[in-house]
Order: structure tokens, then sequence, then C-alpha cells
């Protein structure tokens, strides 16, 4: 029985161990009034794909209206980032961004264990900031990476009549190069 219980404790250490750490992405009640202000809203945590729907979790249990947050991508994904950003000073605390294709309604800012949310125009382009990421002295931080939430844009379909306009432009262009190869025909046996 002994042996049992010894090993029953060895399992529970070694499963203990190997668990994975818990990045609890918690909100900084005193810094945020809503995602839509100007401040944005203050998260303890981390921000990427993963925790997406822990984020909105937290959210829409501490604050009105609910958001739906839809990750595209994060700007340090590598292979997986499809935009640009930009640094304005050396100390890498604001710039601007932008994407290829998407269009962005909630922008990430996340700079050491921080990282605020901020809701935005859909846009495909704008300006971050570590603003109010700042460490135990009041330092402001380096950005770690920014997450864009939104959708891809999608193309645009031409209206019915685009599509009249089209095919009758091609048919006028069909029917000048006929005319033109008549008369260049009739040229060459003159």
């Amino acid at each position: 029985m002994r042996t049992f219980f010894t090993g029953l404790l060895g399992a529970m250490a070694v499963a203990t161990v190997a668990a994975p750490a818990s990045a609890a992405v918690t909100i900084v009640n005193d810094k945020c009034v809503s995602v839509s202000d100007s401040a944005g809203c203050l998260f303890n945590g981390n921000i990427a794909a993963q925790f997406t729907a822990e984020t909105q979790s937290v959210y829409n249990a501490a604050r009105d209206p609910d958001i739906s947050l839809t990750h595209l991508f994060k700007s340090d994904d590598g292979q997986g980032f499809l935009g640009t950003i930009t640094f304005d000073d050396a100390s890498e605390t604001s710039g601007t961004w932008s994407t290829n294709g998407f269009l962005v309604d909630y922008l990430a800012v996340k700079a050491g264990s921080q990282f605020v949310l901020y809701s935005i125009a859909p846009a495909s382009s704008g300006t971050w900031s570590t603003a109010g990421l700042v460490n135990g002295r009041g330092i402001k931080r380096e950005l770690s990476h920014l997450s864009f939430f939104g959708s891809a844009v999608q193309a645009a379909v031409p209206e019915p009549t685009s599509w009249a306009m089209m095919i009758a432009g091609f048919g006028l262009i069909g029917a000048g190069m006929r005319s033109r190869r008549k008369d260049g025909a009739a040229l060459c046996q003159a």
C-alpha cells in the first residue's frame, strides 16, 4: 500500500511539473474605461492567437458592450505577418503599422507583461505606441509585438450594370478590330 501512495504522489508531482504554465489574462480595472476610449484598455498577460478567447471573455465580463475579437496575426509571427511596422524613434516605443488585404478593428500593443487593447475604425493602417505600458520605475517599455484583430478585405464584385458595360466595351473593341482587318484586306487587294 505504501508503494502505491508513493507511486501516486510521484506521478502527481511529474504531472504538475509537466503541465504548461498558464499565462492568465487579467484586466487592470482602474486603467480601462472601454476599448474604444483614447487610452484603450490595459491588461496584464499576453496577447496572441491562443489568448484571444480569454482576452475577449475577460473584457466582456468586466465591461459593456461586449466585444468580439477575430485574431488575424501578430507582428512577430515571421512568415505569418502580412504587413509592415515602422518605428518613430530609437527607443522603439511608437511608430506606424499597415496590413496587406486586412481591415483591423482591434489592435493590441504588447510590451513587457502588459498589453493595451484599442478599438479602431476598421482600417488597414495606423499608428501604435507603448504609452501606458511602463515598468515599476515609470519607464516606457519597448514594443514586444502588435496583435491584429479584424477581417480580410474582400475583392470588390462588379455590379450587373458594370458587367454589361464591360461586355459591351469588349464587343465594341472586337467589332473595331474586325472592321480594321476588313479594311486592311481591301487595301492589299487594290
